[in-house]
């Protein structure tokens, strides 16, 4: 970032400078300044002109100077150059607004990539070096599948989305070449970004097994006693428990260090893990390594299980997969799936359920392809989720403090299960034997179709409820009619109920997807060729394969004949489609004389095109 502004700052005028915290030694600058200044411009430097003087200081936070000579340092920089830029480790943040000389500064600080910066970052990674000759269909199919990878790791900030992580994965999914073959893809991206933090620290060979050790365990003491920062008096508690089972460590040049790499972060005197993912990563490890012999540590697995609408618990169990093929493990998590709504059965979207559906199908507005630019649509895609996420922190924070047995927990649960199910599919496509993968994915489909069946008894069993109170709020409107009134509540509802069904489907899909276990899906599909299986399964193609197989979606549009829902939920997943991804004319035309949908402004507009050509 340092060099970035300088190359800026010297291309706008100025001369700019740039010092690293590590040397200041004085308050007084004038001969390091004297020394950069001869390090960073060749002799001839009065070529360039008459110009404005900037420094900046990188590491400003590594200072090592007191309250009272730093605020003479800041006013020299002040009263001798133009413009001062200090960067620093976010810790500076707590320090400060006890110096006076900052109160005139403007404080900056990186912020983490949303999903529409991710997007631009991974299509300038896959694009890099042929810009002009790459077609969008593959540009777009290779950053889908990059964003797959990175996504979950950088969700809730698991790892920070800042621009040197995503960059850091990308080059890792580029060059992947796992060092352990008991870690899934995944797990060794996250056992690299630890081993990085020790190449920076220079941190022996010799040494980090010991290091490892001490993170693992200390990891779990945080974990089994429930206290995620520890003060000073919990940290001596925890080397005296280690050092009854392990050889004694220099316990205050590792804290010391970890804190250097910033893999522990102080504050207030509180010592806790900096990211999420060390903390995930080794209270993990520790489970994997101890579960075959040590009671206590299933039991703890279990307990996660049992609270998996929590977000901790979520992703430690996540991160278990990571490190264990254990054949326990998978199955302690589909009996958890498998309780899930477990008085339901796995909604099959058949026309008599959906009976009710019928006419408020008839009466939305149809279909139509319209011509749209898909970059603007991935675009405004990526601006709802960034939307969404932005907002779904305070739900999260509500939702892990509710019982298990809630029903809200329940249903966050089911989510989450689907997810933790989908990605071992990914990650383990290649290791687990098919009967296994077969009841994982199946089990994960029927968790959410469960759900879905209860969803809709509860909306059938309350609908008269919910539109009268629907109603209640139209009643303030006066310029509506007691009819108007009565078919603008039923058709909310309604709306809202397709809403669920279609979303149901659509993150199953998502969830439970991947290009790899393509056969699984075909299996599943011809052992419960259902409505819901078909939808799942036509969406999953889609989505991960970008493929548009004419022949099956010529059957299930026969086979949705009678069933409007189920037809319209089609025609919405292939539309999205066309609309995210390039789709040729001749298949859009293909596509409406199949679905009959009408292209009217499509044909036109791209008839017009080919006139250009």
């Amino acid at each position: 970032l340092s060099k970035k502004l300088f190359a800026s700052l010297l291309n706008s005028d100025y001369l700019p400078i740039v010092l690293n915290g590590i040397n200041i030694k004085s308050s007084n600058l004038n001969s390091i300044i004297d020394s950069e200044l001869r390090n960073q411009y060749k002799p001839n430097r009065e070529a360039l002109g008459d110009r404005k003087l900037a420094v900046i200081i990188d590491d400003f936070s590594e200072i090592k100077l007191n309250t009272k000579n730093l605020e003479k340092l800041i006013s020299q920089c002040k009263s001798e150059f133009d413009t001062c830029i200090l960067i620093s480790s976010n810790t500076f943040q707590f320090v400060a607004h006890d110096i006076d000389e900052l109160e005139d500064f403007s404080c900056y600080e990186i912020v983490p990539f949303g999903n529409i910066k991710r997007t631009e970052i991974i299509e300038k990674w896959v694009s890099l070096g042929r810009e002009e000759i790459i077609e969008d269909d593959e540009l777009y199919k290779l950053t889908d599948q990059i964003k797959l990878k990175i996504n979950p790791m950088v969700r809730k900030h698991i790892i920070p989305p800042k621009p040197i992580y995503i960059l850091t994965l990308l080059q890792m999914f580029e060059t992947y070449t796992p060092q352990k073959y008991d870690l899934t893809s995944h797990g060794h991206c996250y056992q690299y970004l630890v081993y990085q933090s020790f190449d920076k620290a220079k941190i022996k060979g010799d040494d980090i097994d010991k290091y490892l050790n001490v993170m693992t365990e200390l990891a779990w003491f945080m974990f089994s006693s429930q206290k995620p920062k520890l003060t000073e008096l919990d940290l001596n508690n925890f080397f005296a428990d280690y050092e009854k089972n392990f050889l004694p460590v220099n316990r205050e040049e590792i804290i010391k260090t970890l804190i250097k790499t910033h893999i522990l972060f102080k504050v207030n005197e509180l010592i806790h893990f900096k990211y999420k993912y060390i903390y995930y990563f080794f209270t993990a490890k520790r489970m994997a390594e101890n579960f075959r012999s040590n009671n206590e540590t299933k039991t703890a697995v279990s307990e996660l299980l049992n609270n998996l609408h929590n977000e901790d618990c979520s992703n430690i169990i996540i991160f278990l997969t990571h490190h264990t093929k254990d054949q326990w493990v998978l199955d302690e998590i589909q009996l958890t799936l498998m309780e899930l709504f477990q008085e339901q059965k796995p909604s099959s979207l058949d026309s008599a359920t959906l009976e009710f559906m019928n006419e408020f199908i008839k009466e939305i507005p149809t279909l139509i392809i319209e011509k749209r630019k898909i970059k603007d649509e991935r675009e405004s895609h990526d601006k709802r989720m960034d939307e969404i996420e932005e907002h779904k922190q305070i739900r999260e924070d509500y939702i892990d403090d509710l019982q298990p047995s809630d029903t809200l927990a329940q249903i966050n649960k089911t989510f989450r299960g689907i997810e933790i199910a989908g990605q071992i599919v990914r990650n383990r496509h290649a290791s687990l034997k098919r009967p296994d993968l077969y009841s994982l994915v199946h089990e994960g489909m029927n968790t959410g179709l469960r759900f879905l069946d209860y969803f809709l008894g509860i909306a059938n069993k309350s609908k008269h409820e919910v539109i009268k109170i629907i109603e209640n709020i139209l009643q303030e409107n006066p310029a509506l009619t007691n009819q108007q009134i009565e078919k603008e509540a039923k058709s909310a509802f309604l709306f809202l109920t397709y809403g669920v069904i279609f979303g149901v489907i659509r993150k199953i899909s998502t969830s439970m997807g991947s290009s790899e276990a393509e056969a699984i899906y075909k299996e599943i599909e011809k052992d419960f060729n259902t409505n819901s299986i078909n939808l799942i399964n036509q969406a999953i193609d889609l989505h991960f394969h970008k493929n548009l197989d004419f022949r099956n979606i010529e059957l299930l549009n026969d086979k949705f004949s009678s069933n409007p829902t189920c037809a319209r939920i089609l025609r919405e997943i292939i539309i999205q489609h066309i609309y995210m991804f390039p789709v040729n004319y001749q298949d859009k035309q293909r596509i409406s004389s199949t679905l009959k949908i009408s292209m009217d402004t499509q044909r036109i507009l791209d008839q017009k095109k080919q006139l250009k050509y």
